[in-house]
């Protein structure tokens, strides 16, 4: 059978794009092998998220979800800087249970007529539609191929598009218990090797990240003693998020923000961190895969339908969204002067469009 189109990837680009798909009757397959056991970073929903999903008419259960407070931040001076949501015009954002987010997002694609596959794409053939191989043997054919396979970029790299990445950075995080009172805010915090983030999860577990050099991750990890060390040796993370509670250690993850040579071609496209990866001090990574899920469907719609200019319009928007990151992520970085001449700090205000 030749669907119309297969998503690879089920977080929220991959999952918005398939339920706004399947919406407009057309064959969809959703295909991702989910690990539910393992914990995924990205817990923060921006209030522009909330307010977009709801757009969208997607339920995404807010009740199981817990509302934030602000933002407490120590980034320019060793000062704590209250920034409240009751001050943002879009409402307060939300700290995600990540697994029951993105269970309900799949449960949407699903209730509009997408049919699941819980197995990766492997591989992919272009014939009279594209031809996919999935982890469990099966096999896919549609007309339309979708990669929404996160910073891998799976299918792309299949491809052979290029994948370029910005500054190079890692973060380092922990989950533990919370013995005290619970924050209803998140906590950011610049150092000199980099910067911390920290809140409480709706599980009432806490969680803590170290966003540092790349190439530092791997031995920064591996040694047991300097991921507490160097929580320790913060000024304001360390009294709400005390290094002894944090015993579960995760595998260094890339942090840094990204892009693909091309973000559409001939039947396919990317989306999500697929296609842009943002940095996480922007804060807008998942709005930007909400976003773009929205903006694939529209495309791929369109295309469907023998709009010749779509794929560019859809290129050209992205482009957009790159250009302004670019901005915004160096004037952010720029705000932290104590450090400039340490080698994270330096690499993070270096123009991204110099950075190879």
């Amino acid at each position: 059978m030749m669907h119309d189109v297969l998503v690879a990837g089920a977080g929220p680009a991959g999952a918005v794009a398939a339920t706004l798909l399947a919406r407009r009757g057309l064959r969809v397959v959703l295909a991702d092998g989910v690990d539910p056991a393992r914990h995924k970073i990205g817990e923060h929903l921006a209030a522009a998220a909330v307010n977009l999903l709801h757009r969208l008419r997607i339920d995404f259960r807010p009740d199981r979800h817990v509302r934030v407070g602000g933002v407490l931040s120590s980034w320019g001076s060793d000062q704590l800087i209250a920034i409240d949501s009751i001050n943002d015009p879009q409402g307060p954002g939300l700290l995600l249970d990540r697994t029951a987010f993105d269970a309900a997002l799949r449960a949407n694609a699903i209730a509009a007529g997408a049919e699941f596959r819980s197995a990766n794409v492997v591989r992919v053939s272009r014939g009279a539609g594209w031809n996919a191989l999935l982890r469990d043997g099966s096999a896919v054919s549609a007309r339309w191929l979708v990669d929404a396979t996160g910073r891998r970029a799976l299918l792309a790299k299949h491809l052979g598009i290029a994948r370029r990445r910005d500054a190079r950075v890692a973060a380092v995080y922990r989950v533990g218990a919370n013995d005290g009172p619970r924050l209803d805010r998140t906590m950011i915090e610049a150092t000199p090797h980099g910067w911390w983030y920290a809140a409480h999860l709706p599980d009432g577990r806490s969680i803590a990240g170290f966003h540092l050099a790349i190439d530092d991750a791997p031995g920064f990890a591996k040694q047991p003693d300097a991921w507490s060390h160097a929580l320790n040796e913060t000024i304001h993370i360390r009294t709400r998020f005390p290094p002894a509670r944090f015993a579960t250690r995760l595998a260094p993850i890339e942090a840094g923000g990204a892009c693909l040579a091309r973000f559409s071609g001939e039947g396919w496209l990317a989306c999500g961190d697929a296609a842009l990866s943002f940095d996480p001090v922007s804060g807008q990574g998942m709005l930007a895969a909400i976003h773009h899920g929205a903006l694939a469907s529209d495309c791929i719609a369109e295309a469907l339908d023998g709009e010749t200019a779509a794929l560019d319009e859809y290129s050209g928007r992205l482009d957009h969204l790159r250009k302004v990151y670019s901005r915004r992520h160096r004037e952010v970085y720029l705000r932290e002067r104590r450090w400039r001449s340490m080698p994270f700090w330096s690499s993070c205000i270096r123009p991204l469009e110099q950075i190879a």
